[in-house]
Parts: C-alpha cells; sequence; structure tokens
C-alpha cells in the first residue's frame, strides 16, 4: 500500500512526499529491492546523481540479477564522470 502512495506522489509530482513514502518503506522492510529501486530513479529523475548512485547500488546488493538497475547505475556514473 506504502509503495503504491509512494508512486502515486511520484507520478503527481509530489517528489518530498514520495521521496518520504519511499525511505518509511525501506525503514519498516529493510530488504525491499522495489523501494530502493524506485527511490534510486527519483533521485535520478531529478538529477540526484550522489543520491540516487548508493540507492541502485543498496537494490543490487539485495539482488544483482537486475539489469535495468545495472544499467541505470552505469548511467548515473557516467554523468557523475
Amino acid at each position: 500500500m506504502l509503495l503504491l502512495l509512494a508512486d502515486i506522489y511520484q507520478r503527481c509530482g509530489m517528489f518530498d512526499k514520495a521521496e518520504k513514502s519511499y525511505r518509511k518503506i525501506i525503514k519498516l522492510k529493510a530488504g525491499y529491492i522495489t523501494a530502493h529501486t524506485r527511490l534510486a530513479m527519483l533521485y535520478h529523475g531529478q538529477g540526484q546523481l550522489t543520491k540516487a548512485e548508493p540507492c541502485y547500488r543498496q537494490s543490487l546488493k539485495l539482488n544483482n540479477n537486475q539489469a535495468s538497475v545495472h544499467f541505470n547505475l552505469a548511467a548515473t556514473l557516467q554523468e557523475l564522470g
């Protein structure tokens, strides 16, 4: 339920509320890969690359078999130089 709410906030451009919701999910269930990935994507989409990178890395630490997350992390690292 919280994930759906966070996604709705993000789609409505309510990025602060989306971030808080994703963080709440992670606090409640640290191993929830989707929350880490979507938080990373939220940061990435806002150009907050230094915040996106560790979220992508945590998602991959939880499950290294995510091609799209590898791609997004690579793009983030490239943008960071």
